[in-house]
């Protein structure tokens, strides 16, 4: 008997919600095309959505770690 094979959602997965939009397994390349194109827009929208830093809190935070720096090297 040959072993079984382990289950398991692949990373492209990570973004369907319902069954509906699982690409896995479609043979027609439209249909699967499209399902793939609605979950990219899902994700793509949520990562605009989440909160990132702005360029000043870049700099304030590379400002923070400049002067530990000094401070470690001339105590």
């Amino acid at each position: 008997m040959p072993p079984k094979v382990k289950l398991t959602r692949m990373s492209q997965q990570t973004g369907t919600r319902c069954m509906d939009d699982d690409w896995t397994g479609t043979s027609d390349s439209a249909i699967r095309k499209r399902l793939q194109n609605r979950l990219n827009q899902r994700i793509y929208r949520q990562r605009r959505k989440a909160p990132s830093k702005t360029r000043e809190d870049r700099e304030n935070d590379s400002i923070i770690e400049a002067s530990q720096l000094t401070r470690a090297i001339n105590p």
